[in-house]
């Protein structure tokens, strides 16, 4: 997994962000616990932004992400709270109406030909609407302490399993930087010096053993930090090493092209909506759980969050370029902000300020780097 300028980049700032945070927190921001919640506090939204990096690189928008998570959540919330219903098939049941409405979403950009905005901004008003008829202008909770589980849980064994999870990524990481240099050397393609790997290997391994540290002097690794690993992985296999992860990036790239080219673009665009809803839904029930409960306002203007988290983490406005692990730094930003200004007691106002001055700079870059490039 070889990072961009732009990641890297990226990165730096958020370490240097971090840094001034703690420094300005008198040393608070830093800590096992902060960082921990942080980890938590960020998976919700790093679920949502790796899937809309999908919907960015196409060309398209989502508008409803935030209302379609309250919406979800008010459901389970209701079934849970009212009817009592067990947690699994409460969350199976929020799965498919994920499933369900980015099918119908997809249908209508993919093959009515209505545009993704229009849709989407559609989806963000009835789905709010919805989410605000059914939990009734009230807040439903508690929820079953299952359910809270995924929502603000830590695996057992704090300090043996994190160490393991720990020792066993960094050996996860050598052997695949190894076999990835070994692959592009067979084929002839430039390779980084054996200086450069090393350090980037060292690099890499560190912040897993940062991570490993903070997790094991604080209760262990949260279990919403485990489902944000397995959609990092999933989406990244899916938009790297499959076919529909490549037409993704050439519908993108050029729309007319890629039907020239024979590839079927209403189905792109068809599943990339569907993935969406689905991850809707699993946001939905991280967010529920931690919260404990569902309102009304849930989800309220979250799909602002995770869209500049993925255009913050490199994501073009235009279209065909975009990655996974960028999103996921960006999501560490927008969240390593949220919690700092938190902190600090920044008010709320100036807290949607900063964001948007971050937003704009982000987008600003992306476009004078496109330019550049030209």
């Amino acid at each position: 997994m070889r990072m961009s300028n732009a990641q890297v980049t990226m990165g730096i700032a958020l370490a240097i962000v971090c840094v001034a945070f703690h420094l300005l927190t008198g040393g608070t921001f830093l800590t096992a616990r902060n960082i921990s919640n942080l980890c938590i506090q960020t998976s919700y939204i790093g679920v949502l932004a790796a899937g809309v990096v999908m919907v960015i690189v196409a060309g398209n928008i989502d508008l409803s992400i935030g209302s379609l998570v309250g919406f979800v959540g008010s459901v389970m919330a209701r079934l849970m709270v009212t009817y009592n219903w067990p947690t699994i098939p409460v969350i199976l049941l929020g799965l498919c109406i994920g499933l369900v409405v980015g099918a119908f979403q997809g249908y209508m950009i993919a093959c009515r030909a209505v545009p993704a905005y229009v849709v989407t901004l559609s989806g963000w008003l009835t789905w709010r609407g919805l989410c605000m008829a059914v939990t009734g202008g009230t807040s439903l909770g508690p929820m079953k302490p299952l359910f809270k589980q995924f929502g603000q849980g830590y695996a057992p064994s704090p300090v043996t399993l994190t160490v393991v999870v720990g020792v066993l990524a960094v050996l996860a990481i050598i052997a695949t930087r190894m076999r990835n240099r070994k692959i592009k050397r067979r084929y002839g393609f430039t390779v980084l010096s054996k200086g450069r790997e090393g350090l980037a290997c060292t690099g890499l391994c560190a912040l897993v053993a940062a991570f490993t540290y903070v997790f094991a002097s604080h209760m262990g690794i949260p279990y919403p930090v485990v489902i944000l690993a397995v959609v990092i992985f999933s989406l990244y296999f899916l938009t790297t090493k499959t076919v529909f992860g490549r037409h993704v990036f050439a519908y993108g790239s050029n729309r007319e092209a890629a039907n020239l080219s024979g590839i079927n673009t209403n189905r792109v665009n068809m599943l990339i909506y569907v993935i969406m809803g689905l991850l809707c839904s699993v946001s939905a029930v991280i967010l529920t759980g931690r919260l404990n409960s569902c309102m009304a306002s849930t989800g309220n203007m979250l799909e602002m969050d995770v869209i500049a988290a993925a255009i913050i983490g490199g994501t073009s406005t235009l279209g065909g370029e975009g990655t996974v692990v960028g999103a996921i730094i960006g999501a560490f930003f927008m969240a390593a902000l949220d919690n700092g200004m938190s902190l600090l007691n920044m008010a709320s106002a100036y807290q949607y300020v900063v964001k948007g001055f971050v937003l704009l700079l982000a987008v600003w870059m992306d476009i004078e780097n496109r330019k550049r490039n030209q």
